[in-house]
């Protein structure tokens, strides 16, 4: 396997910028990943190394959402490619059919962001300028005589 290990959990250690949301792979190859693929491994590493099951997964990675049967296992098979491109062994993903997903590994890296990624925050609302109009002067000529 290609991730280095974590003497704490003997599991593989997987490094994850949730600031710029991207995954670090050992020689330092950045892929940038998108929020729900940042947020699944999140589920999936608050339970490491035990399985999650598919409907629990689901709602907490789209929650209030109804899916198609297949949105899950896409994107397991991003983050799987994305863990593949990094240098990770994208087996650190694992599945089992009838106990979900488990990921095998531990997360690392800069968790200092003030919200998470996957957080809207409200706009900011536009700032209006008033300034005086300039004086326009009516071209009475073009005006028709009554």
């Amino acid at each position: 396997m290609n991730a280095s290990p974590d003497a704490a959990s003997a599991l593989p250690t997987v490094t994850v910028d949730r600031v710029t949301r991207r995954l670090i792979g050992p020689g330092g190859r950045v892929v940038e990943l998108p929020p729900l693929s940042i947020r699944l491994l999140e589920v999936l590493h608050a339970s490491a190394p035990a399985f999650v099951a598919s409907d629990q997964l689901e709602a907490a990675v789209w929650p209030d959402t109804h899916l198609s049967p297949d949105t899950l296992k896409q994107r397991v098979r991003l983050v799987r490619r994305a863990l593949e491109e990094a240098g990770y062994d994208p087996a650190v993903l694992d599945s089992a059919r009838g106990h979900g997903y488990a990921l095998r590994a531990t997360i690392v890296g800069p968790t200092s962001a003030p919200e998470p990624p996957w957080t809207v925050s409200a706009p900011v609302p536009p700032q209006i300028v008033s300034a005086p109009l300039p004086s326009a002067k009516t071209n009475t000529s073009a005006l028709p005589s009554p």
